[in-house]
């Protein structure tokens, strides 16, 4: 396929509890039953060993006990695919990772996943949302530091509605790396400032919490201070 792909966490991931876990198998080896993809069959009666097949195939899965369900991380490389996320994007090449991540997200109860391409076409998959919630134009960018995105739901119930998260911004500068994303719970600018005093101050060890100072200009940045 030839581009690049990344998933993050956003509010710890997409949750799906051990009680959905043979119906999301089924669903993954439906899209793959065909001759050309019938390398990945995954065994619904045993989802740790479906799991397992899954990170082999650069899937992030913390699974504790099969009892407890699974959380999907993200889809990706330079982590730790049992207990981390992956750091950094990956070039597709074989399975198609989104689906399998859409299928993830139907079948979740709690939590997210953040998707960005190298085109720039990034979309949030919440847990309670139907579809996904898709970013469009510039995002912001705090002191750089802290990047700030608006996702749309562009349909089903609630139609027009946007959710907004925020994302460090890892110091190593690559433009594929990303971290995991958190979700505004009010939008506020308080809430705002509260996630960047936090991420200045991993950023420097020694940052107190800034009075706020707020300067806007055409490049979509914001400068706290």
């Amino acid at each position: 396929m030839g581009w690049y792909l990344h998933a993050v966490p956003a509010d710890g991931g997409l949750f799906v509890p051990a009680k959905n876990l043979p119906a999301l198998i089924e669903d993954i080896n439906e899209i793959y039953k065909d001759e050309t993809q019938g390398h990945l069959n995954l065994n619904p009666h045993n989802p740790a060993e479906a799991m397992e097949t899954l990170r082999g195939h650069n899937f992030y899965i913390h699974q504790k006990e099969p009892t407890h369900g699974v959380t999907l991380t993200g889809w990706g490389t330079n982590g730790n695919p049992y207990t981390g996320y992956p750091a950094a994007a990956l070039k597709i090449n074989g399975i198609f990772p989104r689906e399998i991540i859409e299928i993830f997200h139907s079948h979740a109860t709690k939590g997210g996943l953040m998707v960005m391409n190298d085109y720039s076409e990034d979309t949030l998959y919440l847990a309670g949302y139907l579809t996904e919630l898709v970013h469009y134009g510039e995002s912001m960018k705090i002191n750089d530091v802290v990047e700030v995105k608006e996702f749309v739901l562009e349909k089903g119930a609630g139609a027009g509605s946007s959710v907004m998260t925020m994302q460090e911004i890892p110091p190593s500068g690559s433009p594929d790396d990303d971290s995991p994303a958190v979700v505004c719970k009010n939008q506020s600018m308080r809430e705002l400032r509260d996630f960047h005093a936090a991420c200045a101050r991993r950023a420097t060890q020694n940052m107190n919490d800034p009075r706020i100072s707020v300067s806007y200009d055409m490049s979509n940045s914001m400068t706290m201070g």
